[in-house]
């Protein structure tokens, strides 16, 4: 008597019977998955309006004013600010390219006999310490032959390799 049950037959329609104070109900499983369904309908909908509802703040918040400035930037021709942009980039660059420029032209009158030690010299050459001035100029002119720039080579390391038989044949002198 403490017990209730549905009882569930599909061929018959519901009908609910009184026993002993306790209602026992037979429903057909098709009302069952009905109403489980509308359900699960109903709360995605809710769930899909909710995340719909939130993308439209989002985007009205944050994406809009962005959109709509970068719009206004590009069409508007008389902008008082991309002119001032425009400037300081001009500007900028004028200062780099000048710099580069500079710095290309004071490259050459450098003294660069200062600038290698003569142990360094002789790493760079490959030789001892007490190499005569005919393997400086062997090994030179070896070492060049791969590494001069007209023929694939390594401006930087031909440059070194003159810097290393100045500084040395220099010395020897």
């Amino acid at each position: 008597m403490g017990v209730s049950s549905i009882c569930i037959n599909i061929n018959k329609p519901c009908n609910a019977t009184n026993q002993g104070g306790i209602i026992h109900a037979a429903a057909p499983i098709e009302r069952l998955s009905v109403v489980w369904y509308v359900k699960q309908i109903k709360f995605l909908s809710g769930m899909l309006l909710a995340v719909f509802v939130l993308m439209c703040v989002i985007g009205a918040v944050f994406l809009l004013p962005i959109i709509l400035a970068v719009v206004l930037f590009f069409l508007n021709r008389n902008n008082l600010m991309r002119a001032h942009y425009t400037e300081d980039f001009r500007t900028i660059f004028n200062k780099v390219m000048n710099d580069m420029q500079n710095k290309a032209h004071e490259a050459p009158h450098r003294r660069s006999d200062n600038t290698l030690s003569r142990k360094e010299a002789f790493e760079i050459l490959g030789l001892s310490q007490d190499a005569p001035r005919e393997q400086i100029v062997a090994a030179y002119h070896r070492l060049m032959k791969n590494a001069h720039p007209d023929k694939g080579g390594s401006a930087y390391f031909a440059q070194k390799l003159n810097q290393a038989r100045d500084k040395l044949l220099g010395q020897n002198k």
